[in-house]
Parts: structure tokens; C-alpha cells; sequence
């Protein structure tokens, strides 16, 4: 992959971009920067690491949070987390996608669920409509009448050092 944006950094495009699941991103995250790459989107469909797990199958939270404060210090920025909502699945995760967001000044991007499985397990009623969220996304809170605009504020990018304890607001 260093190899492939090093080459692709010397064709000129005004921005070389990356979008990943970041579950070897952290360990080469300095090196990609150095080859040409300006900016990463990480996916993470849920802050609760069981709830990660069974989403994904695959890989684990702790490895994506770290690769997303790699990505930070190699200056891959503006560092962007799509979120896939899935109807009684994660979607009672947008207000802490929306605390993640403030905390860390990280672009949170809500991306609407599609047929792309070649498992089949996709179904319409999973698809949470954007001008619309159930009672479920926002339980004991109140409902917000459209989804969350949540945007990065420029330059400042805490470090993980300095950063508040995850452990702190995030759910077990």
C-alpha cells in the first residue's frame, strides 16, 4: 500500500486520500504520510467493543481507535470516521458518534447502509432514513428532528497524551 500511494503521490493529484477500516493503519501510518498520503477515512460502525465485534467480525476497537490517533500524529488530516447506522443495531450510538466527534475534533460522517453483501443479510427495514431517526436512536434523550451535522474544528488535533480517558464516556 506505501508503495502504491508513494507512486500515486507523484502523478500530481492535488489530494491522495485513503479509506480504510484501520486494521493495519497505525504501524504504517508515519510511513504513508511520508510516501504522498494527505488524509485518511476510517471506518468504525460503533464505540462499544462488543457491539464493534459482532458488526465487524473482524478486528477489534482498540485497534481502530489507535490506528485513528496514528493516523493523527503522522498529520493525516482531516481525519474522518464513517459510521454505517443500521436500524436496531447501532443506531442508538449517534449522540456518543456526536460526543466522539466534539471530543476529539473528529469529522463524523453518518453513511446510509446499502445491498453491498454478498452474504444477503441486507434489508431494507435495517436502513435508518436520514431526514428520519427512530425512537430507539435516542433513548431517555431527547429525539432530534434530523441527524447531526457534527464537523472538525481546524488545526487544533489533541494528542493521546493530553487526550481525556475513553474508558471515561464510553460504555463497556
Amino acid at each position: 500500500v506505501v508503495e502504491l500511494v508513494r507512486q500515486l503521490a507523484t502523478v500530481g493529484f492535488e489530494d491522495v486520500s485513503l479509506t480504510t477500516n484501520g486494521t493495519v493503519l497505525a504501524p504504517i501510518a508515519s510511513e504513508l504520510a511520508r510516501a504522498g498520503l494527505d488524509r485518511v477515512n476510517i471506518s468504525c460502525d460503533s464505540l462499544r467493543a462488543e457491539r464493534f465485534a459482532q458488526i465487524r467480525r473482524r478486528g477489534d476497537l482498540a485497534t481502530v481507535l489507535a490506528a485513528m490517533d496514528a493516523a493523527e500524529a503522522a498529520g493525516l488530516l482531516p481525519l474522518k470516521v464513517n459510521v454505517v447506522l443500521i436500524s436496531g443495531v447501532n443506531d442508538d450510538e449517534v449522540l456518543d458518534f456526536a460526543e466522539f466527534a466534539r471530543r476529539y475534533r473528529r469529522t463524523v460522517r453518518f453513511i446510509e447502509f446499502m445491498p453491498l453483501d454478498a452474504v444477503g443479510g441486507w434489508r431494507r427495514d435495517q436502513v435508518v432514513p436520514r431526514t428520519f431517526w427512530p425512537a430507539s436512536t435516542t433513548a431517555g434523550r431527547s429525539r432530534p428532528s434530523r441527524p447531526p451535522t457534527v464537523t472538525r474544528r481546524p488545526a487544533t488535533v489533541t494528542s493521546s497524551a493530553t487526550a481525556p480517558a475513553r474508558s471515561a464516556w464510553w460504555p463497556a
